[in-house]
């Protein structure tokens, strides 16, 4: 082998290793696209570091607009029990340690979603996850009755995908979480 193969060779060696380096830093685009960008996922990566990491009980059936803005219809007391539009059941529930790594694993693993299917149900919501730092907000809806969270970041909607390959890690948490929760005790 001559010394001009053995450096090309190398240098394609080289380049491939600086670009898994490179993408494993910034996480997978069609993740990040779902989550809201770079800020969001970034905040998603490490939930160690998040200001606000909670959970809360949502009514699914009884959204009340297409989101919990200041500008949509009802009061301030109103908009203070709602989560997205959804009203609020019961919470927050601060999420433990090995909740937010299962979390951060979970909604940043492009495996997790089932990025080439849709499904033919209605997205009813029983759970919310409210995560922030100081650059970001993202609120995750979480769907068990069609396995689909649908993803807000600072109050504007970013994505829905199918997380069915990761449906029992996040029933996990719900169920750690709602521990009192019948209704999320009785998911299978």
């Amino acid at each position: 082998m001559t010394a001009g193969v053995k450096m090309k060779q190398s240098l394609t060696a080289a380049s491939a290793a600086l670009l898994l380096v490179f993408l494993s830093g910034c996480g997978d685009a069609r993740v990040q696209g779902l989550v809201g960008g770079e800020v969001a996922y970034a905040l998603l990566a490490d939930l160690s570091k998040s200001r606000v990491c909670e959970a809360y009980r949502i009514d699914g059936y009884a959204r009340s607009g297409p989101s919990a803005r200041d500008d949509a219809p009802g009061t301030k007391a109103d908009k203070a029990r709602e989560l997205q539009g959804y009203p609020i059941i019961s919470g927050p529930m601060v999420l433990d340690e090995a909740s937010r790594a299962t979390l951060s694993k979970v909604l940043t693993d492009p495996n997790t979603y089932l990025w080439d299917s849709a499904k033919a149900c209605e997205f009813v919501p029983g759970i919310a996850l409210r995560l922030s730092d100081a650059n970001v907000q993202v609120d995750v809806l979480v769907c068990f009755s069609c396995d689909e969270l649908e993803i807000y970041t600072n109050g504007k909607r970013a994505g829905q995908e199918d997380f069915d390959p990761r449906r029992i890690d996040l029933l996990h948490v719900a169920r750690k979480l709602f521990p009192k929760d019948a209704g999320i005790q009785a998911l299978k």
